[in-house]
This record gives C-alpha cells, structure tokens and sequence, in this order.
C-alpha cells in the first residue's frame, strides 16, 4: 500500500479556498485527495520547494495545475523512494538538502534573530504599521479580486440582494461622479444594494461595495451616502483588511514574508474569509479611510461635509431614542471624530466648486 501523508492544498482564482486531505505519490504523479475532490501531478516537471514558518513545510506545484498548491509538514515525503529515483527530482531534493545543511542552516537562523530583533525595534519605535503596510501591498490585486468575487457570492447566498430602479438610479448618479477620483488604481469597483434595514454599507477586498437599503433610505443629501461609499472605498484602497490580518499574525509570518515566501501570508488570508465579512477596524484604520475618502470626494468636487452630516444625524437619532444599528456599531461615530472632519473643512483652502448631486430624501 502507498504511504499517505497528511497534507493540505491552497487553491487561487476565484475560490481562493484551503482544503485538508491525503497525499499519495505512484510511479509517475502525486495525488492529493479531499473531501468532494482530487488533484492530481505529473511527477515529471515537478517543482518541490519548501515553505512556510521556519520552512516547516513541503510544496509541490506543477504548471499543468496552476492554481493549486499542495503542501505538507511530514518532513519524511523527501525520502520517498520514488521521488529519490526520479532523475528531475533527485536533483531538487539534493537542493533541498543543501538548504538544510548545519552552516547554512546557523547562518539563517542567525539572520532571522538579527531580523527579529530589527522588528522589535521597528515595533518599539512605533514602525509595525509601516512593515505591515508594505506586506499587505506585496499582495497582487488580481488576488485580492478573487478572494473579494468569492466573498461577495457568499454576500449573495446569505441575503437578498435588491433589484430596485429607483435606489439602483440614486446610487449610479453617485458612484458615477465618485469613481473617476478613485482613478489610478487596478479595482474594478462594483457596488450591491442588500435589502437591509440596518443602517450600513461594508466594502470587500477587491472592489466589491455592498450598501445596505436602509443607509440609501436615511440619507438626506445624495452627499452623506457619497460620503460614506468614499470612505468604504477608502478601506479597500488602503488594504485595511489585509493589514489587520497580518498585524494580527505576529512577527513569525511577518519575518518569513520578508524573507521571500508568502506562501504562508496566502494561506492565512484565504482562511480568514468569515473575518474579512464580519471585521471591525481600528479608530486609527477609520481615520485613514476618512482623510482618504476626504480626498476622493474633493477630487471628484463632492461637498465632504456629507459624511459629517451623516454621522451628525445619526448620533442625534440615537439621542433622541431611536434605534440605527449599523453604521454607529461598526464605524465609531464619536463626537471626536466629527470635530475633525470638521477641522478638515476649516482648513479647507477652496470650499467652492463642489457639484450639487442632487437626490435628498429616500
């Protein structure tokens, strides 16, 4: 019988998924077996690499399958018989050796002590913020589309997303004024109105904007709802998912991203997809997507104002007695946050030119 290996395969595109199954390896392929599905490898062409933490684990990728990536931590596959006979990848798994050699292996681990404790300097200088950004804008657009298409189709399958003219026309006449300020960047941005009373709209990786009904029903000026999509967009624009979740895995998989490999980055996204739906951000992520909706709506000459009033209003609604879950619990609306926007307009230079949007009332 075949030795199996407990294995695990990280499929890209549009599913953007993790599976966990068994890897066996014949005379010429491997294959790996999950629940619902099997991936199979020639063994002929076969790149083997190790990866992830502390290169604990064994890839195997091949061209004729180039969405998959199969991977496990059973050190003991590159001493499988079979792959030691086979000329190609005799030669690689030679390589692999060497890479594990005592020297090497000192000389690499001495780097990464040496590039931890430069981390923990960064971070005691208050620098975490500037490595975390530049890894989650390590990642290629293209991908964060897929994860944000999947994302979106389990959006569709919890709610009822809405066919209405009179709502899909209010939110066109916006976007269309909005969406050319955002130009410059690789999102196609697509928004999706949710038939929800909450009063709320979220933004996915990628460029996918779901807006709840009942924000589009309580805004008054076309300005507040554009205020509020700037500021979504804001999030996508700035990664602040991606960066939350790399802040959150620590320093390990910040080190072995910046030593080349985001194979292990990948994977703890692609896991992270219920998070991504359902995250908060920090007050200081909230105030970077409300500078760079700001800039957005001035390029597009949207009066800004809009999502100051916006928050005005609801903040006076929950005053008075009244219910708006939403945009309150999921974006801090606090008496701080509104004195600087409005410090924002009090230092704005030109307060003329914006363009009348038009549209109040639902």
């Amino acid at each position: 019988m075949e030795t199996e290996y407990r294995a695990s395969a990280v499929q890209a595109g549009e599913s953007s998924r993790t599976f966990q199954g068994r890897l066996r390896i014949f005379r010429e392929s491997l294959q790996f077996e999950y629940d619902g599905g099997r991936v199979e490898m020639p063994l002929a062409e076969l790149r083997v690499r190790l990866g992830g933490h502390n290169s604990e684990h064994v890839f195997f990728e091949h061209r004729q399958q180039p969405n998959w990536s199969i991977y496990t931590a059973e050190r003991s596959i590159l001493q499988h018989e079979t792959l030691r006979r086979h000329s190609a990848l005799a030669e690689q798994l030679q390589g692999l050796q060497k890479k594990s050699w005592p020297g090497r292996s000192m000389a690499v681990a001495g780097a990464v002590v040496l590039l931890i404790f430069v981390l923990m300097l960064a971070v005691a200088f208050g620098n975490k913020a500037r490595v975390v950004r530049y890894l989650a804008f390590k990642i290629p657009v293209s991908a964060e589309i897929n994860l944000g298409n999947s994302l979106i189709e389990q959006v569709k399958r919890q709610g009822k997303l809405l066919n209405d003219s009179r709502l899909e026309a209010k939110l066109n006449t916006i976007t269309a004024r909005l969406l050319p300020a955002v130009a410059g960047t690789e999102y196609r941005f697509q928004f999706h109105i949710l038939d929800d009373t909450n009063v709320n709209a979220f933004a996915l990786p990628g460029g996918n904007v779901v807006v709840l009904s009942g924000l589009l029903n309580a805004a008054g000026r076309s300005e507040e709802i554009a205020g509020v999509l700037a500021h979504e967009i804001a999030h996508v624009t700035e990664r602040h998912g991606f960066r939350k979740i790399i802040d959150a895995a620590g320093l390990s998989l910040i080190v072995q991203t910046l030593f080349g490999d985001a194979g292990g980055l990948m994977a703890l996204i692609a896991d992270s997809s219920e998070f991504l739906l359902r995250q908060k951000y920090s007050r200081d992520f909230e105030r970077e997507a409300d500078d760079v909706g700001w800039r957005y709506l001035v390029a597009a000459q949207i009066d800004p104002r809009g999502l100051t009033e916006f928050f005005r209003k609801l903040m006076e609604h929950e005053k008075s007695g009244l219910a708006i879950p939403g945009l309150l619990s999921t974006h801090p609306a606090t008496v701080e946050r509104i004195r600087r926007l409005e410090r924002k307009w009090e230092q704005t230079a030109d307060k003329s030119g914006f363009v009348a949007l038009g549209g109040t009332g639902p």
